[in-house]
């Protein structure tokens, strides 16, 4: 099917738009109209709509309705993101593995990243919420592993002082945790248990690392972290990341023991 005038006009509207929301609006700033839309850009209100519903997926602009309503700008959430990615990604048929794969390579530099940054009072902070955590519950409890993974993930973007790199990070830890909660339920209790004691030890050996400024140990913890996630033999790290990558991690490990 081909596109009309009408899809082509919104798609400029929206691609005009778009850089200004970005650059020049603030998060719930009112940006106009549907009608004052309109008339900026000489089309009809149906196609000023259907330009905005494209900014709207997007998490660029909100909708208010009512007296005081209209069209706001909006600042996409990590989650929103994340939900997109995951669809696309889902539709394509990714597998846990490969996003792990992606994460051995991203997610050890921001880790590393944070334990560099020159703010210890940031990095004790971080160093403390993953502490506190876990004080008071079972190093098998998966529900705290998995909210720990998101919340250091969050953590960890704000203080390793690389935007791009955290926000992939960010969305690939909500990625891995989406896609984990589909093979769970078909895990036996044991294996389950193993996983998240080693998933708990990986964030506590980052936290320490980056509380101490130990780009070496943050490096490790996470790789600690993200091998804990193969949880068979379908998602060997080898055959995912190949021997060279897995064999760095064990000369990484045994250099620091």
């Amino acid at each position: 099917m081909t596109e009309g005038p009408a899809t082509n006009a919104a798609e400029r509207i929206a691609a005009t738009l778009r850089y200004e929301v970005i650059g020049n609006f603030t998060d719930g700033e009112h940006l106009g109209s549907a009608d004052e839309f309109a008339e900026r850009f000489g089309v009809s209100v149906p196609t000023v709509r259907q330009a905005l519903r494209i900014l709207e997926a997007e998490g660029l602009v909100r909708v208010r309705r009512g007296n005081s309503g209209g069209y706001f700008a909006s600042t996409p959430s990590v989650r929103v993101i994340t939900q997109s990615a995951a669809s696309l990604l889902q539709r394509d048929g990714v597998q846990l593995a490969e996003l792990l794969a992606c994460s051995q390579i991203i997610a050890p530099e921001v880790a590393a990243l944070a334990a560099a940054n020159p703010d210890v009072g940031a990095r004790v902070a971080f160093a403390d919420y993953v502490e506190q955590a876990w004080a008071g519950h079972t190093d098998t409890d998966i529900r705290v592993a998995r909210e720990v993974v998101i919340e250091m993930g969050r953590r960890l973007a704000d203080i390793c002082g690389n935007a791009p790199l955290a926000l992939f990070a960010m969305v690939l830890a909500n990625l891995v945790v989406d896609l984990q909660s589909q093979y769970v339920p078909s895990l036996p209790a044991k294996t389950l248990d193993e996983v998240t004691r080693r998933t708990r030890e990986g964030q506590l050996v980052i936290a320490r690392a980056v509380g101490k400024g130990d780009l070496v140990g943050a490096r490790l913890g996470q790789h600690l972290m993200i091998t804990a996630l193969y949880l068979d033999a379908s998602l060997d790290p080898r055959a995912a990341l190949g021997d060279a990558a897995v064999i760095g991690v064990d000369r990484e490990s045994h250099s620091s023991g």
